[in-house]
């Protein structure tokens, strides 16, 4: 089995368990009804649903033309020129190539914000759709071109009700998604503009059926952190760095759970390594955490080992690095927003989950550290077209009746929560 292969299968297991275990206890019978504007849904979801074709044909565009990490220029152009002509306030060039586009209301009322990544991936393999990559070796495969068409279907519906929308909508378009990069950057840019944002929201390309939604409280993606631990000592003690090589491979047995309640680590490398140069022992370890409370866990685990490394002849030092801070849901706010999702999509429509998937990252989290914010799960498989859906692989591919489904559920939500935070 290839490693897409392997990857495939794993993701989708993961969906497939996670659905198992979905209880009538995560749907509870208290949770508020929906109170989002009826008509006022309705008309956005209408003005959505009269520009999907437009819409199909600008994901298409970004698709045949897409943008590596780093490099989005063509694909911001496009996005700026848009959101302009909608009349929002539009920055570009923030932390990189990413583009804000504010769209205020006519009434007054709170700010939310809704992201979506705009880069591609470096692939060679044949692109399986009518309207394949133009541009050698570079594929939308992870969907970040659904994302930025969903977007801009908000953007169309939103701008649309102006005149009877109560407060704003901030629109971030991220670059350097893939190398883990753009969001920090974009927050190093002021990105988030004043009055700042309430809540963010976004959405991740999934193998699930079209027309299903994926959502779980807390962690939902993990983080990946590298550590680096420097002991000075002589030539002779490599035990202490086999002892602290050990305690970073026993991190694994801190169990997959899915919940800050019972967090997982994986190790992913531990070497050790002697430096003559430096007279010290030096160990770099690359770890997946699925939230804070797994890396305080794990970091509490070394703190022991280190403790009992350290002598009157021996300096320890560490470096802990977060390179991707993976995906954590607001718990409280992931909650209260089902109601409105089930409006758009029924209650089948609605898979709650219960795992954390250990593929794969995002750097979503650096919002959320922010801001409270829920990232979902947005279905694009077909399987009659033969389409998995799955992020990253070869032959991936996307449905596009995601667009709409997309833009719809999250019209409903960014409604939803404009309303009821004005309300406070």
């Amino acid at each position: 089995m290839n490693l897409a292969s392997a990857i495939r299968r794993t993701i989708v297991f993961a969906f497939m368990l996670a659905a198992a275990l979905s209880t009538a206890a995560d749907r509870p019978e208290s949770a508020p009804a929906p109170q989002a504007d009826v008509s006022l849904f309705a008309e956005v979801a209408q003005v959505i649903d009269r520009a999907r074709m437009d819409l199909i044909s600008v994901r298409r565009d970004l698709h045949t033309y897409p943008d590596l990490s780093g490099a989005e220029s063509r694909t911001a152009s496009v996005v700026a020129t848009r959101l302009r002509s909608r009349g929002l306030d539009v920055r570009v060039g923030v932390g990189g190539h990413g583009v804000v586009g504010v769209l205020r209301g006519a009434l007054q009322g709170p700010t939310i914000a809704f992201r979506a990544d705009m880069d591609a991936v470096s692939s060679t393999a044949r692109d399986p759709v009518d309207f394949p990559s133009l541009v050698p070796g570079v594929r939308h495969i992870c969907g970040h071109d659904i994302h930025t068409a969903v977007a801009l279907a908000l953007v169309d519906g939103l701008s649309a009700v102006r005149s009877s929308l109560s407060g704003s909508v901030v629109f971030l378009f991220q670059p350097a998604e893939e190398t883990a990069q753009g969001a920090r950057a974009m927050l190093d840019a002021d990105a988030l503009p004043l009055p700042r944002p309430e809540a963010i929201f976004a959405f991740h390309t999934a193998p699930l059926p079209v027309g299903q939604i994926g959502t779980k409280g807390g962690a939902l993606l993990p983080g990946r952190d590298r550590v680096t631990v420097s002991i000075r000592a002589t030539p002779s003690r490599g035990d202490l760095a086999e002892r602290v090589v050990a305690t970073f491979r026993s991190l694994s047995t801190i169990e997959p759970g899915g919940s800050s309640a019972d967090p997982f680590v994986v190790t992913v490398s531990a070497q050790s390594q002697w430096l003559a140069a430096g007279s010290e022992w030096r160990i770099t370890s690359d770890l997946i955490v699925s939230d804070p409370v797994a890396r305080d866990a794990a970091r509490a685990r070394l703190d022991v080992t280190l403790s009992e490394v350290r002598g009157p002849d021996i300096g320890v030092d560490v470096e802990w690095l977060r390179r991707i801070p993976g995906a954590v849901n607001d718990r409280a706010l992931e909650l209260s927003l089902r109601p409105a999702i089930e409006g758009v999509v029924g209650s089948t429509g609605l898979l709650v989950s219960s795992l954390v998937s250990s593929t794969f990252s995002e750097d979503f989290g650096w919002f959320q550290e922010e801001i409270s914010g829920v990232m979902y799960w947005l279905g694009v498989a077909n399987a009659e077209r033969g389409w998995a859906g799955v992020p990253h692989s070869p032959d991936y591919a996307a449905d596009e009746d995601s667009i709409q489904v997309g833009a719809r559920v999250m019209a409903a939500i960014l409604l939803d929560q404009l309303r009821a935070r004005k309300a406070w």
